[in-house]
């Protein structure tokens, strides 16, 4: 497997969220390819089925089948995954919520925004962790 630095998966059940995720990273660089999945399993299969492996995981922490917190500790069981920086992006701003994803391997938690601007920024943070 291969880690290129121009690919992002993306896991999220809101297809609003997904979509204006995707136009902020459209909007901030063209340099990166994005997977947009629905649930923790789905971003799971994603990255078997791949050959290249994404410069970041963004999850949703709450999403239907595996969430956020159990899509990390899922990761954390395969070396393979390791090195992939994985960013909680969700709307819960709980301490205990926060706390567990760091605990299970996240590189990040990140609040949603309310705005485009402030959407921008998050865009540019997850996209620090490319590097």
């Amino acid at each position: 497997m291969t880690y290129p630095h121009n690919f992002i998966l993306l896991a999220d059940d809101d297809t609003d969220d997904q979509e204006l995720i995707k136009m902020a990273f459209e909007m901030t660089t063209s340099a990166h390819s994005f997977e947009i999945v629905s649930n923790g399993q789905e971003a799971l299969n994603a990255l078997h089925q791949r050959q290249n492996l994404p410069c970041v995981i963004v999850l949703d922490l709450n999403m239907p089948v595996l969430n956020g917190i159990q899509t990390l500790k899922k990761l954390k069981t395969s070396t393979e995954y390791d090195k992939i920086p994985k960013v909680i992006l969700t709307t819960s701003d709980s301490e205990e919520s926060r706390k567990m994803s760091y605990l299970n391997g996240a590189a990040d938690y990140l609040v949603k925004p309310d705005t485009l601007e402030g959407l921008l920024t998050t865009v540019k943070k997850i996209l620090s962790h490319c590097q």
